[in-house]
């Protein structure tokens, strides 16, 4: 089984997407796009698995708000099926 222990800021949740949502006064957190284009690529085309290996892994439990804004990213490219679990 291949699996990528991914972290989420600066990796999917990137300085200029954070900064394009600032200036356009977005509600909710939106990952970059080009970053999940190129996660949900390589994903398929590695047929892996992921493991959140990021501190937002701690809202797991609660299920708080950053963990749903996860699974929202994550279920618009369809990859919450392939997060196996955090570390």
């Amino acid at each position: 089984m291949k699996i990528i222990f991914l972290d989420i800021d600066g990796v999917l949740n990137t300085d200029r997407y954070i900064s394009f949502q600032k200036n356009h006064n977005v509600g909710q957190i939106i990952f970059d796009p080009e970053a999940m284009k190129n996660l949900k690529l390589l994903v398929e085309s590695t047929n892996s698995n992921i493991v959140i290996s990021s501190t937002w892994r701690i809202h797991y439990e609660s299920n708080e708000k950053l963990w749903r804004d996860l699974g929202r990213n994550f279920n618009e490219y369809h990859l919450n099926e392939r997060i196996i679990g955090i570390t």
